[in-house]
């Protein structure tokens, strides 16, 4: 069936590690808490439905892949995940056995930062169009396509969940300077990979090929 198909898809989408969105949910969780990190899911869950909509329910495919709006988003998401990667790179260390007490309310600075980090991110069109493509190809008739993203949409829940409580429940066996390497790593990979973006944009600004300026950037 579309939906368990599609949300199969979506537990084996846990393969994506190393993106801007995983090491948010990953520092999350480990400085604030499984409250926070399962406030970043949220962020990230509603991005990918305004992602579905957008390009499934509103049918916007050709204004997300023009390459004015691809130019413009690219260097927002670069310099977002710039941003990330400095400040994970130069983060304080944090005692994970004092964990900071934070106020309800504070937690949407959280699900916000998880909508923001996955919605202007490159990746997140990268993935959604093709599932889409997938979806509308393998099931052209009925609720078939619907059912196949939604089936997805569980899945990524399903798993970004998971890592949230995996996070949370490994911490304590983690040693202080552990955890600094760690967001050192995260920081230097973030910065890597914004920097990557942008060299990207600026090799090829009059792109016109949306798979090329992400997959290829060949002139």
């Amino acid at each position: 069936m579309p939906f368990y198909e599609g949300l199969i898809t979506g537990l084996l989408f846990v393969v994506v590690i190393a993106t801007p969105v995983f090491f948010t949910l990953l520092y999350s969780t480990l400085s604030y808490g499984w409250k926070a990190g399962l406030a970043v899911v949220g962020g990230i869950f509603t991005g990918d439905v305004l992602a579905v909509f957008l390009l499934y329910g509103l049918g916007v495919t050709e204004i997300l892949t023009d390459p004015s709006f691809l130019y413009y988003t690219g260097w927002a998401g670069a310099i977002v995940i710039l941003i990330l990667g400095f400040y994970f790179a130069f983060k304080r260390n944090i005692d994970l056995q004092q964990q900071p007490e934070l106020p309800k309310g504070h937690y949407f600075n959280f699900f916000y930062r998880g909508f923001l980090v996955n919605f202007i991110s490159p990746f997140l069109f990268i993935a959604w169009i093709g599932f889409v493509t997938v979806g509308s190809g393998r099931f052209p008739e009925g609720n078939g396509p619907i059912l196949f993203l939604s089936g997805i949409l569980v899945g990524i829940l399903i798993q970004d969940t998971a890592k949230v409580f995996l996070a949370h429940r490994i911490k304590t066996l983690l040693r202080p300077i552990w955890v600094r390497r760690l967001y050192q790593t995260v920081g230097v990979v973030l910065v890597v990979i914004g920097v990557g973006i942008m060299f990207k944009i600026v090799q090829n600004p009059d792109i016109s090929s949306w798979e090329m300026l992400h997959t290829g950037l060949k002139n």
